[in-house]
């Protein structure tokens, strides 16, 4: 795929370049593994943890949200197989989270429609030099690169607070031909046409802005495999311009005069990876690679539409000028080399740049590059190549430490300035290894128009003075023309000045003031249910609690009335408190009774009265009593200002005047034989029975106030003598007031 991949290392090349400088700035080796090809841990979708790491990855696509998190999508393994998962980076925890995409390799896109966001769309496995934006209310946006064997010309946008990836332009189907149209025209039907190996990319004001690239060229000759075109997009019309050089044509470099701006001038068809824009808004680009490889350094003036060959050699695959450390020099540069993406921009609209490659091998230089003065300065790392990383211990700075000489890495820069830089390719093996370099402000020096002040940071609620010098006339993106702002942003915000004078353009100055937050919300006053708990929750990263009782957990959980209270405070000192009542009340009092059984045409009333209650009844009636006159299951809620109860009853009814029918038997047999032995009274189930019987004397032989059909016609434990006796029985309904007596004879007859 790339002809840096498979380069040979010219030894003769190297004699004059062995020499190994010491630091000036400090390496941080800061996360990852100093070791090839180690194992991701992806952890738990959208949850940060110390443990989380990515794969080891070479050109992947990167960007730096306006929270100054750094983002990380795609990338390729050692095994040259693209992957699909999307990163975060918090450089205030040291921390990665797995976002979302896929574990798979090589996947092809799923668009949806385009223009329209969908969680379901995502751009696919990415890498090999794919084009990436911020654009300016911090949505993400990526261009073309490769897929397994495909080159892509489709444009997406990334909103990351709905975690939808959006297909704004170009085609859904792999390896097109672009659409230039009319030069400085813009079209809806212009674009770029497919294209990898290439970040070469801008961001000024609403237009995203690229060049060159390795792009798709058909078996028929059609198309160009790198091309010099510069295409702006603009975000709002969605639409693309081709602003200049070919039309899928190869071009070769026209240099000109060092330092003069010419119409025909062009820094020719190439692979491009290291880019970056000045205080005026002029795009810049050094180095890159087409067969051949470059130092060079090019201006393009976005108003005159012409670009400046500005500093390094017209002539490639030269070694490079190092004077040594912290020399800033007009005739300084570094060895020609591709495959740099790791470039950062600084507050001055100056290069700082780490690394890339050539055919004399891995580079682990670091240089600065003064887009006013045209001066390089050689910062840190070696002249000579292929040099082994040395980590020293993980976030312990060392002056000793420095990444090795490695290809494709991907970079960011934090909101304090510091410099971060991914991964890559190092002697053809993948790496995740991260580094933080802090630079010293005296190598180099840096010195611009337009001064602003350092980067802060603030406890939410607090505000801060921020100053700007160095210019006649000012204007801050929160509408302010004084040099001073006072200023108290809820979130981490970066604010921009636009300096003036009578000289020179307009320097657009930038700021961030970091937003350290302790968000604590207990709820408001609430009563409870006696027996009821709330669980109340102060959670915040990296933070401290004290509640009322000096217990220093995260959560508290309430079983008893009560004022309660916590104090939380993080690591950076800010702190917040909240408070809340919470009173505990009964339950509605009210029983609906036990089921029960009611005689065809009796009523029954369901008291559910309760204070301050509102009622529903199983028939969605809503008055306190219920008046029951059929069998059915009858239930009502009861709802205080509070709380809340239910009860349900079961009322059965029967025809009381055919089951209150009695049989009383008139003669028993009790001789053993099983067979009418006992005075058995039919019916007496549904009665309360009391029994007395008399012979013919008035001598009492039987008495039973329960009676259940138990007498076998004995007295006192002997059989009575075969005769006529006589009873009395009383018979009480159990179901509701209602008595009978009986008198009558029974015989015993045996």
């Amino acid at each position: 795929m790339k002809a840096i991949r498979y380069f040979t290392i010219f030894i003769l090349l190297l004699i004059n370049h062995q020499y190994v400088y010491s630091q000036s700035g400090v390496w941080i080796w800061m996360k990852g593994d100093s070791t090839a090809y180690t194992t991701e841990v992806m952890g738990t979708m959208g949850v940060p943890s110390p443990n989380n790491t990515p794969l080891g990855l070479y050109e992947a696509c990167q960007w730096t949200d306006l929270q100054g998190n750094f983002w990380l999508y795609g990338g390729v393994d050692k095994f040259s197989k693209t992957h699909a998962n999307l990163w975060e980076f918090n450089p205030l925890t040291n921390q990665w989270t797995w976002i979302g995409g896929s574990t798979g390799l090589n996947l092809t896109p799923t668009y949806g429609i385009k223009g329209v966001p969908s969680i379901n769309n995502s751009p696919g496995s990415r890498g090999w030099g794919t084009i990436t934006w911020t654009d300016s209310i911090g949505d993400l946006w990526l261009l073309g690169g490769c897929g397994y064997l495909n080159y892509y010309n489709d444009l997406w946008r990334y909103n990351i607070t709905t975690n939808e990836w959006t297909w704004m332009n170009g085609s859904n189907l792999p390896n097109q031909l672009g659409v230039c149209g009319t030069k400085g025209v813009p079209s809806p039907l212009n674009t770029p046409s497919a294209r990898s190996e290439t970040s070469c990319s801008w961001v000024v004001d609403e237009d995203l802005w690229l060049f060159g690239g390795r792009c798709y060229f058909d078996s028929l000759g059609n198309g160009t495999p790198t091309g010099d075109d510069l295409w702006k997009y603009n975000v709002t019309t969605n639409e693309w311009t081709w602003m200049k050089g070919n039309n899928n044509i190869y071009k070769t470099t026209i240099y000109g005069i060092k330092g003069i701006e010419d119409s025909i001038n062009t820094p020719g068809s190439r692979m491009v990876y290291c880019s970056w824009k000045d205080n005026c808004n002029n795009l810049w680009l050094f180095g890159g690679m087409e067969g051949n490889t470059y130092n060079d350094v090019w201006r393009y003036n976005i108003i005159t539409n012409n670009w400046t060959w500005e500093s390094g050699s017209n002539i490639s695959n030269g070694a490079g000028i190092y004077n040594g450390f912290c020399n800033a020099s007009i005739n300084n540069y570094p060895s020609v080399r591709g495959e740099n993406r790791a470039c950062w921009n600084d507050k001055c609209g100056n290069l700082w740049t780490f690394g890339g490659g050539s055919n004399y091998g891995w580079s682990n230089d670091l240089w600065y590059f003064n887009s006013s003065t045209k001066e390089w300065t050689l910062v840190s790392g070696s002249s000579a190549f292929n040099q082994i990383g040395k980590y020293g211990i993980k976030t312990v700075s060392n002056s000793t430490n420095v990444p090795g000489g490695r290809i494709g890495s991907v970079s960011w820069k934090d909101v304090n300035g510091n410099l971060w830089l991914f991964g890559g390719e190092v002697q053809y093996q993948s790496y995740n290894d991260l580094w933080r370099y802090k630079p010293d402000s005296t190598c180099p020096i840096v010195s611009c128009q337009g001064i602003v002040s350092n980067n802060k940071t603030l406890c939410r609620g607090d505000s801060t003075i921020l100053s700007a010098t160095g210019g006649q006339h000012y204007l801050w993106n929160t509408g302010d023309t004084t040099s001073s702002i006072n200023v108290h942003p809820l979130i981490t915000t970066t604010y921009s000045v636009k300096i003036s004078n009578q000289t020179g353009c307009p320097l657009l100055r930038y700021v961030t003031v970091v937003v350290n937050s302790v968000v604590i919300n207990l709820g408001n006053d609430t009563t409870l249910c006696i027996g009821q708990t709330i669980l109340l929750n102060a959670i915040n990263q990296n933070a401290t609690y004290h509640w009322q009782d000096n217990t220093t957990v995260s959560t508290y959980n309430v079983t008893q009335q009560g004022v309660y209270w916590v104090k939380v405070t993080d690591t950076n000192g800010c702190s917040n408190s909240d408070t809340i009542k919470v009173n505990f009340v009964q339950y509605p009092t009210f029983n609906l009774g036990n089921d029960t059984t009611l005689c065809i045409g009796q009523t029954l009333l369901l008291n559910a009265t309760s204070q301050n209650a509102t009622y529903h009844w199983q028939d969605n009636s809503t008055a306190p009593i219920y008046n029951v006159s059929q069998h059915g299951v009858y239930w009502v809620k009861v709802n205080d200002v509070n709380c809340s109860k239910s009860d349900t009853i079961n009322i059965n009814y029967i025809d009381c005047d055919d089951t209150a029918k009695i049989v009383i038997p008139n003669i028993i047999t009790p001789n053993g034989d099983g067979i009418n032995d006992y005075f058995v009274i039919k019916g007496a189930d549904n009665y309360n029975v009391s029994v007395k019987i008399y012979n013919r004397w008035g001598v009492k032989v039987y008495e039973d106030n329960n009676y259940l059909n138990n007498w076998n016609g004995t007295f006192n434990g002997k059989p009575l003598s075969d005769g006529t006796y006589y009873y009395i029985i009383k018979a009480s309904y159990k179901y509701y007031k209602k008595e009978k007596d009986y008198h009558g004879s029974v015989t015993i007859l045996r």
